[in-house]
């Protein structure tokens, strides 16, 4: 590993390959494509997502790829829910804690005490006093919907469609094979619907509708 490394450093050899990222290197390595951990070319934290479909889903939707807390972090939900593997309001779940990570990152905050040191209440009442004016709990979580609209509408006009918000075909296609959630894969497509659902976004390209530019004063 060491050595690897080194050669990572030093650009030699394969280390050259693997110095460009997951997503380049396998391009270069024939047959690793399908199962080279990462979206939109940023590699996955470390969450086992074919039992967890929250997370599979905000690995692929998150603007900038496999980040686990870029939207939030739903496996901490849905596994004290017990709802790891179900899809029926995953949409709903991922939309949510992505507006509340938005805000918390905005307002640099650490998410982790989130709810039990401070909530929703708190966090606007805090954005009321940095900002000088006063801020409900439900415009405060507008903004951070507003956010998380904009940043898909950026993507979109740099080339992202639906098709890229993927996983790797072995989270997809190859079960699970031991453990509590033994046979499961991530119903990719399924999930995504149920988000683009929740965003009020077209199903079928995962785009936002017009007016939702036009309320951020962006040009369709």
């Amino acid at each position: 590993m060491i050595a690897m490394l080194k050669k990572i450093v030093k650009k030699e050899g394969l280390g050259r390959i693997l110095s460009q990222g997951t997503r380049y290197a396998a391009t270069q390595i024939p047959g690793s494509e399908s199962f080279a951990m990462h979206a939109k070319g940023l590699e996955f934290g470390g969450y086992e997502c074919r039992g967890s479909w929250g997370q599979a889903l905000q690995f692929a939707i998150n603007a900038r790829g496999g980040c686990h807390h870029g939207y939030g972090l739903p496996a901490r939900v849905e596994h004290i829910k017990g709802l790891g593997t179900t899809v029926t309001g995953k949409g709903e779940m991922v939309k949510n804690a992505a507006i509340r990570r938005i805000i918390c990152d905005s307002l640099i905050l650490c998410t982790f005490p989130f709810p039990k040191i401070y909530n929703d209440e708190t966090v606007s009442a805090l954005f009321s006093a940095l900002v000088g004016r006063e801020f409900s709990t439900e415009e405060v979580l507008k903004i951070g919907e507003n956010v998380q609209t904009m940043e898909r509408i950026f993507n979109i006009r740099e080339g992202l469609t639906r098709e890229d918000d993927r996983l790797p075909l072995r989270l997809i296609q190859e079960p699970l094979p031991d453990g509590p959630n033994k046979g499961s894969v991530v119903p990719l497509e399924q999930l995504k619907d149920d988000y683009y659902r929740a965003m009020g976004w077209d199903i079928s390209t995962g785009i936002p509708p017009k007016e939702a530019y036009e309320k951020l004063g962006i040009t369709y």
